[in-house]
């Protein structure tokens, strides 16, 4: 498995992050590769996680 910081940045980073979604479907290390937490903090800094399923990456609308 290559390195993931060794991977330059682009100026879109869901391209980036479409790219690692797209190796971890190929490695099949997992069976729900496309869960992923979402965080957040309100105003008094404290922190809510939920966790969400990326169906898909739509990289020029964002």
């Amino acid at each position: 498995m290559r390195k993931i910081l060794s991977q330059s940045m682009t100026q879109n980073p869901l391209l980036l992050l479409q790219s690692w979604l797209n190796e971890a479907m190929e490695l099949d290390l997992q069976p729900n590769p496309d869960t992923m937490a979402i965080a957040t903090s309100n105003s008094q800094g404290l922190p809510n996680v939920r966790m969400v399923l990326c169906k898909e990456i739509n990289t020029e609308e964002g």
